[in-house]
Parts: C-alpha cells; sequence; structure tokens
C-alpha cells in the first residue's frame, strides 16, 4: 500500500505484476511538526485490489478512522479538495492578515483577532451547512459595499485576485441577493486583465484553461480548435465572458458561446 493522496494505487504496479494486491490508503487530514491529530473519525479515500482494500479497510477501522471508496481516476480532484479544506484555507488565511495589515495590523494581532470568527465561521458551516454559514455583504446584496471592498485592496493585488475569485465561486454556488449588480462590480476583473472590454468587443483564447484541460474530451477538443482563433464578446457574468464561437466549431450543435475566465483571453484591435 501506498498513502499518497493524488496517486492511485497503479503507481504500485511493479509489485502488482509480481503477485502483489496493492491499493492506495490515504487519511483526509492535515499533518504538520508540531502537531499530531487524533485520527478518530477521520475519513480515509481507499481504492485499488480488493483483496489490499479489504486489509487496508481493517487498518483504518483499528486507527479509528472511517473508509470509503475512491476510484482511482478520481484521486487528483479528491486531493485538490483536500487542498481547499486545508492548506488553501490558511492560505486565505495569510491573505487575510495581508489585509489586516493594510488596517493598521500587524500580522499576530490580526492572527489574533480573527480566530473567534474563523472558529464561529467553522462551526457554523458544520451545525447549518454552506448556505446557513454564509454572512457579509455579498449574501446580503450590498454591491456598493463589495465595490469599497475591490478599491481596497488595489494595494492588494493578490488579495484582490483571491477575493474576486471567491466572490465569484459564492455568487455561483450559494444564495445572494442582488445577483445580476454584484455580477457588474465583479466584472472589474475583466476590465482589470483585458481593459475596457464590452459586447461586440473582439478577443482572441491564447491557450486552453486548466480546468478544461481536466474536464471532458469533447470540451478539451472544442477548446484547442478555438485557440488562437478570434470571437466576438456576447457577454458577461460571474467574472467570466462569454464569445461567440459558432462560426469555428458550428458542428457542435451546444457550442455556440464559451465562457472563459479573461487571463486566457487577450482583447484584438481593429
Amino acid at each position: 500500500m501506498h498513502s499518497s493522496g493524488a496517486l492511485a494505487s497503479g503507481e504500485l504496479k511493479a509489485l502488482r505484476r509480481l503477485g502483489a494486491a496493492v491499493a492506495s490508503v490515504h487519511p483526509l487530514m492535515t499533518f504538520v511538526s508540531g502537531s499530531i491529530p487524533s485520527l478518530k473519525g477521520v475519513p480515509f479515500a481507499v481504492e485499488g485490489d480488493a483483496a489490499a482494500v479489504r486489509v487496508a479497510r481493517g487498518i483504518v477501522r483499528d486507527l479509528g478512522g472511517e473508509a470509503f471508496t475512491i476510484r482511482n481516476q478520481h484521486k487528483a480532484a479528491y486531493h485538490a479538495w483536500g487542498a481547499f479544506a486545508s492548506p488553501l484555507l490558511v492560505a486565505a488565511l495569510v491573505t487575510a492578515e495581508q489585509l489586516a495589515r493594510a488596517a493598521g495590523l500587524s500580522a499576530v494581532e490580526a492572527r489574533k483577532k480573527m480566530l473567534p470568527i474563523v472558529r464561529q465561521t467553522i462551526a457554523n458551516y458544520e451545525a447549518l451547512g454552506p448556505a446557513g454559514a454564509f454572512s457579509g455583504p455579498i449574501v446580503r446584496g450590498d454591491a456598493e459595499t463589495v465595490s469599497k471592498h475591490l478599491q481596497a485592496l488595489r494595494k492588494v493585488p493578490e488579495a484582490r485576485d483571491v477575493y474576486i475569485a471567491l466572490a465569484g465561486a459564492a455568487l455561483r454556488y450559494l444564495p445572494v441577493r442582488n445577483r445580476k449588480e454584484l455580477n457588474k462590480v465583479l466584472e472589474q476583473r475583466s476590465m482589470r486583465v483585458l481593459g475596457a472590454v464590452e459586447i461586440g468587443d473582439r478577443v482572441r483564447l491564447t491557450e486552453v484553461p486548466p480546468a478544461v484541460k481536466e474536464g471532458k474530451p469533447e470540451t478539451r477538443a472544442i477548446f484547442r480548435r478555438c485557440v488562437g482563433k478570434v470571437f466576438p464578446v456576447a457577454g458577461f457574468d460571474n467574472g467570466l465572458i462569454e464569445v461567440e464561437v459558432g462560426a469555428v466549431v458550428g458542428q457542435f450543435p451546444a457550442a455556440h458561446s464559451l465562457w472563459i475566465e479573461p487571463e486566457f483571453l487577450e482583447r484584438v484591435e481593429d
């Protein structure tokens, strides 16, 4: 067995060829120097040969964990999920520390003062679910305050990028008010990357976005056909730009337009 989160049991194929049953077993838990977490109730992702999986489940049970089955082709997505739940959560918090510094606090002060709201947010997420735990100007539909946030965040560009990405995710996955006005505010992302792009302007697709590369083969094929081509802008939503691609991929009836992140487009002057 191996315990990689991103790699599947096939990494042990040399042992499988020698007759061994192989599996991967990975705890969805963070491990850092100076901290020893309990494994009680921790989920373990398990996949591989049936005999090895049975042994792995027994080990997990003895550790107090809870085994669940994952397909080997889903290991990378599973590991990325874990990255959002822990290391990237820490990255979001350290980005918040940078904003606190812009507000006149030290990073140490910010960390101490953030902990109560962070703990309560996690408690709310556990007890009430994501919709019930979501608070602040976006859920209220307060586009004016969000606009002020973006203005203040010009001092910390990396934090502004994170804010816009997460705000766009909130509009997509969480119930919010005044969605249309909030979308308009977040479209400033497109203006920052491309300049003042309007409907009807022409843009070129510079590359296939990484998320598309990991997606369905037919979607990858459409995007590959579009790389280097010029298309008219048809709309904006959640920080994405809609481009009309029917002239290039007309044989794909469901692909008359594509929604693309602005960083993968470049403006084409007439």
